[in-house]
């Protein structure tokens, strides 16, 4: 398992695949906007320029949050959580969108169970 040093204090845990977990939230709204995945190659681009980079796991490849959309989002604090697994990730969104299908977040769709 690989681990990635912070401050010279945090060792990251990365799952099996070589992906971090990031919860993104809206620093001005507070309200949790998307979650997303990030490899080694996105964390050092972020801490570079500030700007977020994700990682598609169907596309499998890295990606810049804006390229095309021009909806860019600019990265204002992280935390970890105690595993060290998750990072939460307080972010100003520019302009209205954050999901490709033109919403300020991406929904997460409650499941109903039918009972047989």
């Amino acid at each position: 398992m690989k681990k990635f040093i912070i401050n010279n204090l945090f060792f990251v845990s990365w799952n099996i695949f070589n992906l971090l977990t990031i919860l993104l939230l809206n620093i001005i709204l507070k309200n949790i906007i998307m979650l997303a995945f990030l490899n080694y190659i996105n964390i050092n681009k972020i801490l570079l320029n500030n700007f977020l980079y994700y990682y598609s796991r169907s596309k499998l490849k890295y990606w810049f949050k804006g390229f095309k959309s021009k909806n860019f989002q600019l990265l204002n604090l992280y935390y970890i959580d105690c595993d060290m697994d998750i990072f939460f990730i307080y972010i100003f969104q520019y302009y209205k969108t954050t999901c490709h299908t033109n919403y300020l977040n991406c929904d997460i769709n409650k499941i109903n169970f039918i009972n047989f």
